[in-house]
């Protein structure tokens, strides 16, 4: 971690010092795409700072609730498990657009770090092969369901900003790494882990979606 973080801070910090104009706030609030989901959302502020060559950098601090799924098939059993958890995530968009007289089309990528935060819901499900009959168990914390309150990852997409004051974008991102503790306490979750391992990490989807969002810029 503090490897990256002097990387981050290398990289990004002589760019931003650069900043053409006046930093201005933003505030935000986005939703997810996942439309079988509800309350898949998130919200929050940061800084906006202009650059040269059309480069923008946004860091941002906001909460996050997210969603993931997954279906493995290891062990003569079919494992599955939905959850949601929430996040704090600190991201910084980097942005390189064109100006159109008050219209800015952009592309962006967006690193990102979150910490864990609260409550969590994790339905996990193992069901033997040949065999109708199902186990399930309902985590309600991050060490409950095996899993690092802690998400590192990366996005991307595609937004239009208005007179310096509005913008709205969509993006695509996700976590880059499977932050599992190897060591869970319920035997479902444990066994649930041990397939998902055994399948060659197969048949995932973890925290990634669609995010559409909207902030105002001051």
């Amino acid at each position: 971690m503090k490897k990256f973080l002097t990387i981050f801070l290398a990289v990004f910090l002589p760019m931003i010092s650069h900043a053409q104009t006046k930093p201005q706030v933003l505030v935000f609030a986005g939703f997810a795409g996942r439309s079988e989901v509800e309350g898949i959302y998130q919200f929050g502020a940061g800084m906006k700072f202009t650059s040269k060559y059309g480069f923008t950098f946004q860091p941002e601090i906001f909460y996050d609730k997210r969603y993931t799924e997954f279906y493995t098939h290891a062990n003569n059993t079919f494992s599955t498990v939905y959850m949601t958890a929430p996040f704090l995530e600190i991201p910084v968009q980097i942005q390189w657009g064109k100006d159109f007289g008050g219209i800015r089309p952009y592309v962006f990528v967006s690193p990102f770090v979150g910490f864990g935060l609260g409550k969590v819901r994790g339905d996990f499900g193992l069901r033997p092969l040949n065999s109708n009959d199902k186990v399930n168990y309902i985590a309600t914390s991050f060490k409950d369901a095996g899993m690092i309150p802690l998400i590192i990852g990366g996005g991307g997409g595609i937004g239009i900003e208005a007179l310096d004051h509005f913008q709205i974008s969509v993006q695509y991102n996700s976590s880059a790494f499977d932050l599992v503790n190897n060591n869970p306490e319920n035997a479902v979750v444990k066994e649930f882990w041990t397939n998902y391992k055994d399948s060659g990490k197969k048949g995932r989807r973890f925290f990634e979606d669609f995010y559409f969002q909207v902030a105002l810029l001051f």
